[in-house]
């Protein structure tokens, strides 16, 4: 028996397997993406073809409220498509009333209104009040009266003493005047149902004096100095500035000349200094001015008056 050594002996090797083809596996994944992509596109076209034309929720209560009770047509279906469109309910139209107009009158603006309007022939005058007999009696005969009410611009009434008027009641301005007599003027107030009576008394034209007070002193002042001098000139001009525009100074200068006096015209004021050194006097007086003095109202008969009464 031969010993075998081990070279002898073939090595036992495994068979080695052969590699898978590339290509199978490349081919199979492709036409599942492809299938998977085409079915995802179908699907996005057929969501978007149903929302673009389903209506939204405006246009179904626009049609609920404007359509006219007909029933809703669905629209045409391709049919070929794998999936369809639910049914839409039909609309019930809500129930029709008229419209009211927009100026509608409320009730209380009708019953106002049917109030105003009333027919010619109905409608009522205004009942005109009473009036009243008024008349003018003056112990002078020439004196005239006239009669104004506020919102006339012309005499409403004119009659001399003795005159008898029928007035609306109400006040009136009344206005007396004449011939060598005083103007005066009243408001009076005529109402009642009895007549009345208006008696006037006027005052005669009363006679004036009248005074000149040119040159009359009003204040007095000395100075020791040239300087001193100069500055009571400027204080006694401005006093005197300030003195002219006063009407209780004018009327107290009035005064002294008679009680009850009153300046008329035009009032002005002069400063003068005359005197030698040391003594100077400085003082203003009355350059232009006068007063007038009327003598007490007195009637033609020597009576107080004016008098107004309503008898």
């Amino acid at each position: 028996m031969h010993d075998r050594h081990d070279d002898d002996y073939e090595p036992i090797v495994a068979p080695r397997r052969r590699p898978r083809d590339p290509r199978y596996e490349e081919v199979s994944p492709l036409w599942r993406t492809a299938l998977t992509i085409v079915a995802v596109c179908a699907l996005v076209a057929l969501l978007a073809w149903w929302w673009t034309d389903r209506p939204s929720s405006d246009e179904r209560e626009t049609s609920v409220q404007q359509e006219p009770a007909a029933p809703v047509v669905p629209p045409a279906r391709d049919p070929g498509t794998p999936i369809e469109q639910p049914a839409r309910a039909v609309p019930v139209p809500a129930p029709e009333f008229p419209a009211e107009p927009e100026d509608a009158a409320t009730p209380e603006a009708t019953a106002q209104s049917a109030s105003e309007v009333v027919p010619e022939s109905d409608a009522v005058p205004p009942a005109q009040p009473t009036p009243v007999s008024v008349r003018f009696t003056s112990p002078d005969p020439q004196v005239r009266f006239e009669l104004r009410r506020a919102s006339d611009q012309a005499p409403f009434s004119t009659s001399n003493a003795g005159d008898t008027v029928e007035v609306p009641p109400g006040t009136y301005r009344l206005t007396a005047s004449g011939a060598q007599f005083e103007r005066i003027e009243r408001d009076m107030t005529f109402e009642g149902e009895r007549a009345l009576e208006c008696a006037v008394e006027l005052c005669a034209q009363r006679k004036y004096d009248r005074e000149s007070l040119v040159g009359q002193l009003v204040e007095e002042r000395k100075c020791s100095s040239t300087a001193e001098c100069q500055s009571l000139f400027g204080i006694l001009s401005e006093s005197a500035d300030d003195l002219v525009r006063q009407r209780d100074f004018r009327t107290e200068q009035c005064a002294k000349w008679r009680p009850g006096a009153t300046p008329e015209g035009q009032w002005t004021l002069n400063v003068q200094c005359d005197g030698a050194m040391p003594e100077t006097t400085c003082g203003i007086e009355i350059a232009e001015g006068a007063c007038t003095h009327a003598q007490p109202p007195r009637s033609m008969r020597g009576g107080t008056c004016p008098r107004v009464e309503i008898k």
